[in-house]
Parts: structure tokens; sequence; C-alpha cells
């Protein structure tokens, strides 16, 4: 739901994402061109479409994700999301419909918000997410503050990160 409020408020929408209390959280969704989605968030009232860009340029086949999205969402709203460390706030050679959060924005929505998830969160998960939250601030969350070896982490650990973000 961070997403979705950075979304509306961002992007100065008035989206209708509804009040479903039914969200499923989809990884690596396979489009019918064997093209995989990073995330992709159902609800009876929405789909979004979410793509991770810690690292990687933003090559990706954004037409693909359209489409496939488009196909499936019937008479639902849709959204599209890149979710970047950095770089333009225009997706290059993507649907316009892509809108670009940035992780520094995502972090700031979550550390406003953090209070109610520590009285009933995990701990272990805890740690990890304020050491994230530390490393990235201390690299101003942009990727291209990283030294190599920092770059190459994210690079190789990109799925292991994005599973642990969307658990």
């Amino acid at each position: 739901s961070y997403l979705i409020e950075i979304y509306r408020s961002k992007f100065e929408s008035d989206a209708i994402f509804g009040k479903s209390n039914t969200l499923i959280a989809e990884t690596e969704v396979k489009t019918t061109n064997d093209n995989r989605i990073d995330l992709v968030i159902t609800s009876d009232d929405f789909v979004i479409c979410v793509e991770n860009k810690i690292w990687a340029q933003r090559d990706n086949p954004f037409d693909d994700y359209f489409n496939y999205i488009e196909s499936i969402k019937g008479d639902r709203n849709a959204f599209y999301i890149i979710l970047s460390m950095g770089g333009s706030e225009d997706p290059e050679g993507s649907k316009k419909q892509f809108k670009v959060i940035f992780y520094s924005e995502f972090i700031e929505k979550i550390k406003e918000k953090i209070g109610m998830y520590l009285i009933n969160c995990n701990r272990k998960y805890l740690s990890v997410l304020t050491d994230w939250f530390q490393y990235l601030e201390n690299k101003g969350g942009l990727m291209s503050n990283f030294s190599e070896e920092e770059r190459a982490f994210f690079q190789k650990n990109d799925d292991k990160i994005s599973k642990l973000i969307d658990s």
C-alpha cells in the first residue's frame, strides 16, 4: 500500500485502488512471450505491475509487460511502476504508462509508517530492514554512489534482495 500512496501523491493521481482486503502478490510472473514481471499485485479492483530496477538498465520488454497486464486486468484499473535506485523519471523505451518511484521515496514512506509494523513484526526481518535503510541512506539512495564491489553485490543478489523486500 505504500507504493500506492506514493503513486497517488507523486503523480497527483485520483486513481481509485479500491478498499479490497484481498491482495495477491506474485513474483516473476510469466508473460505470454515468456518474459518475467518482477511483481504483480492484484485485488478485486486493480492490478499493479512493478519492475524492480536495483542495478540493471531499464531495457526490459516493457511493451510486453504492459500488453500482458492489459490482457489479464479485465475491468480492473491497472498501474505500472518502475521501482528504481536512480536515473530518469522517464522510463526509456517503455510505455508512458510506467511511472518511476525511487527507492529513496519508498524508504521515506516506510519510515513514516513503520510504527504499526514494529508492534507485530518478526524481529529477524526488522534488523535486515533497518540495516538496508541505513546502507541506502549512507549511499544517498543512488546506485551511482556505490563502489564497483557494492554494485557487483547488488547485481549478483538482485533476486534475493527483491524476494526479501517483497516478504
